[in-house]
């Protein structure tokens, strides 16, 4: 829900005074800072709600999203691997030997998809990184009439669709992790100026109260014998302010603002991993 932006200037003033009692002076101090005052809180809440309702929206979705690819992408992965098994199974039972004898020649044992490099292509396509079983990638690839047979060809197409899937969800989750890092910047810097704005509100009510004490109508006998309504109109109203609350929040966004900026994703898609 989009928070409602609070407004500025909306302060009522005060009128009247005495000069001779030095009530005048009273009332132009409480009408300027009363309405500074509630300026720098407006501007306060109005950043912090503009944090939550933006940037940590933003940043919470994209983390979310980006670990849920990274769920499936892990699912995806395992089901690949279990079909590059079932592969290298169906090879061994059907040519037996002549199979077993490839994987321990230098071209086919312990072959990795890595060590395959990018020239191996089944089909369009396959060949993707992690695979341990990619010996019988280079089998068939040796001989591709292999691939025409409806044994070897349901399971090449199953794997087709499963690098696919990975392909595409690597690249989705790769963008939610870029559109992550690219959030914290502006986070970072709206949180700073959350900060400065707590800071102008917290020093416009010490130099109020400076002000008051040095202003003599406050020391006053008349002042001391107004009804408690009639003083608290001259006295700093900060009751709706809730500052502490909103202070608590700010410091909650900030140690957020740590854990994000430390977060990581698998090395696989943070490419930016050290």
């Amino acid at each position: 829900m989009s928070f409602k932006q609070a407004s500025f200037n909306t302060t009522k003033q005060l009128l009247g005074g005495n000069i001779l009692t030095g009530s005048r002076d009273a009332v132009f101090l409480r009408n300027k800072y009363q309405t500074e005052l509630n300026n720098a809180h407006a501007a306060l809440v109005n950043m912090l709600h503009h944090v939550e309702d933006d940037e940590r929206l933003k940043i919470t979705k994209f983390v979310y999203e980006a670990e849920k690819l990274e769920s499936d992408i892990l699912a995806h992965t395992a089901e690949r691997e279990n079909l590059y098994s079932s592969l290298d199974e169906l090879l061994e039972k059907e040519l037996g030997q002549e199979y077993s004898m490839f994987k321990m020649k230098p071209q086919g044992a312990s072959v990795t998809a890595e060590k395959l490099g990018a020239s191996v292509h089944i089909g369009g396509g396959l060949g993707g990184t992690n695979i341990s079983n990619a010996a019988s990638i280079r089998y068939l690839e040796k001989y591709p009439e292999l691939q025409t047979k409806a044994s070897f060809s349901t399971i090449l197409h199953k794997i087709q669709d499963k690098e696919r899937e990975i392909r595409q969800a690597t690249e989705k989750c790769n963008q939610e992790i870029a559109w992550f890092k690219s959030t914290i910047p502006w986070l970072e810097s709206d949180l700073a100026k959350c900060t400065d704005k707590l800071a102008v509100y917290r020093s416009l009510l010490s130099e109020w109260e400076k002000e008051r004490k040095s202003c003599r109508y406050f020391q006053s006998t008349w002042f001391r014998l107004l009804p408690a309504d009639k003083k608290a109109e001259l006295l700093p109203d900060t009751i709706t302010h809730r500052v502490d609350q909103f202070t608590h929040s700010l410091d909650m966004f900030q140690q957020e603002l740590i854990t994000y900026k430390n977060h990581r994703f698998l090395a696989t898609h943070d490419n930016e991993r050290s």
